[in-house]
């Protein structure tokens, strides 16, 4: 009976590693801001807690793989607004390129550049 519940757990295993992962709609790429490979595997998880309502272990991993989504667009979106506003003070100001440099620029002797 082990070796028969092994042998459908492997068998089930190799399905699912077999199995192809889903195709995303350009708002589902958008929604991972262009990451192809998380937009997969978010619509993958949402599929399979979708198919198995009761497991309360997919509704967790959901949960975090939405979380890491959120994450990682609030991660973007701050970068973004710190790249504009860099692009906006350097066209507005002349005094911004040059204090830019001096306080980011290596100090001499202490580092690897």
């Amino acid at each position: 009976m082990e070796q028969e519940n092994r042998k459908a757990g492997n068998n089930a295993a190799e399905e699912v590693k077999d199995a192809e992962l889903p195709e995303i709609t350009q708002k589902e790429r958008l929604g991972a801001l262009g990451d192809k490979t998380l937009g997969i595997q978010l619509k993958d998880i949402r599929k399979l807690r979708d198919g198995n309502p009761g497991s309360a272990e997919l509704a967790e991993n959901t949960q975090k793989a939405e979380h890491h989504l959120r994450v990682n667009q609030r991660a973007w979106a701050a970068s973004a607004a710190l790249d504009a506003s860099d692009k906006a003070l350097e066209s507005a100001t002349d005094t911004y390129p040059g204090a830019k440099d001096a306080v980011t620029s290596p100090t001499p002797g202490t580092s690897q550049w």
